[in-house]
């Protein structure tokens, strides 16, 4: 294996280029492993870009508000991924007052601030950088690393739109697998690289400056099982239903409840947009020790 082509973080097999991106100021070199399926940027960008600005939806996604999510729960749409989620890790692991849930990479603390109104566990987040600073501006106790800790097991974490984030992907998922209980849940999502596959630059998911790992089902397979977790599928639901029409309102540009188009039918049409894009098909993972008590798998179920 030569220079030029470096393992993969994630199984260690060789890589090949995947094609440039290129954004207003750089060009950015892509990865991929034909082993495992993970591709990455292979150059990225080394200033933080987490700053105030990414959070209220002036940094390098224009699509996302987090400062509004949080500020204003009620009025954002952004309440369908977050429902959504509750109820896919509740279909697949039985959810009480005992339960307890961390939220890793949790940001402004919008999803924490949820489960403090409506779901009867015990909730914690975990984040770094100006997103923990606004949460706790905003009552939310954020757990930073030494208090992450120091605060396991949890019975749940949850990582929502996170690992495409990271440098190196493998490393948290063996922290998250440490987190947990046996009989544990890890549940997160993240886009699907398979059906992008051979022409990953023309991903509009690529958003180098942020979006830096990209993952296939078989992907995450071969991660969970080698930080010790089960991949276990997680079942085609209404949750899941809310979370896919969550990313199409998000891509439409919506970002308030109050908008026409949250009024559409979406039900109708997010099993379709599944298929296309497998949302839903990555496995999430579970610590031996326990059971994951899954729903059947409806054929709306994305194939990897």
């Amino acid at each position: 294996m030569t220079v030029a082509d470096p393992a993969c973080p994630i199984c260690g097999s060789r890589t090949s280029a995947a094609g440039i991106k290129k954004s207003a100021l750089r060009a950015y070199h892509l990865r991929t492993c034909e082993t495992c399926g993970f591709s990455y940027v292979a150059d990225p960008d080394t200033a933080n870009p987490y700053d105030d600005g990414y959070y209220r939806g002036k940094g390098a996604d224009r699509l996302v508000d987090y400062v509004f999510d949080a500020d204003h729960p009620g009025a954002t749409v952004r309440e369908l991924e977050w429902r959504g989620t509750y109820a896919i890790v509740s279909s697949c692991k039985a959810i009480g007052a005992e339960t307890r849930w961390l939220d890793y990479g949790c940001g402004t603390g919008g999803f924490l601030r949820w489960l403090a109104r409506n779901a009867p566990v015990s909730s914690a987040g975990y984040d770094v950088g100006r997103g923990a600073e606004l949460a706790r501006e905003r009552g939310v106790d954020v757990l930073d690393d030494a208090g992450l800790a120091a605060a396991g097991p949890f019975d749940v974490v949850t990582a929502i739109e996170v690992l495409e984030h990271l440098v190196d992907p493998q490393r948290t998922i063996d922290r998250i697998a440490s987190l947990l209980a046996p009989g544990g849940l890890f549940f997160y999502t993240t886009g699907n690289a398979a059906r992008h596959r051979g022409s990953l630059a023309a991903w509009s998911y690529v958003v180098p400056q942020i979006h830096i790992a990209f993952f296939e089902p078989r992907t995450m397979e071969r991660a969970l099982r080698a930080a010790g977790l089960e991949p276990a599928p997680a079942s085609w639901s209404r949750g899941f239903s809310d979370v896919v029409a969550y990313k199409i309102l998000k891509n439409l540009g919506v970002h308030r409840k109050s908008s026409p188009l949250t009024a559409l039918p979406w039900q109708c049409v997010t099993a379709v947009v599944d298929r296309l894009f497998g949302i839903s098909a990555f496995p999430a993972g579970v610590k031996p020790g326990g059971h994951c008590e899954s729903g059947t798998t409806t054929p709306s179920r994305a194939d990897a």
